[in-house]
């Protein structure tokens, strides 16, 4: 992922991202994401194939990490 943008950039676009995201129009922030990172990145200069990339790479962290707290419960559960 070689994506030439600054973190100062990105400490912008992803917290705007996370509120916008938070608006009851999609389901769990789909395409209101995408397009959040898109607006951003065009005005930024960078394709649109990379904010999709840099979209879908922090939603497949946060699946990941969710997924990693449903184990914890499940577990936890099964031992009561």
């Amino acid at each position: 992922m070689n994506i030439p943008i600054a973190f100062s950039d990105l400490a912008v676009i992803v917290p705007i991202s996370f509120i916008v995201q938070m608006l009851p129009v999609s389901v769990n922030g789909f395409g209101v994401r995408e397009a959040t990172f898109g607006f951003y990145f065009s005005r930024l200069g960078l394709p649109l194939e990379s904010a999709l990339l840099v979209s879908f790479m922090g939603a497949a962290l946060i699946m990941l990490f969710s997924l990693s707290g449903g184990v914890v419960y499940l577990a936890r559960s099964a031992r009561r």
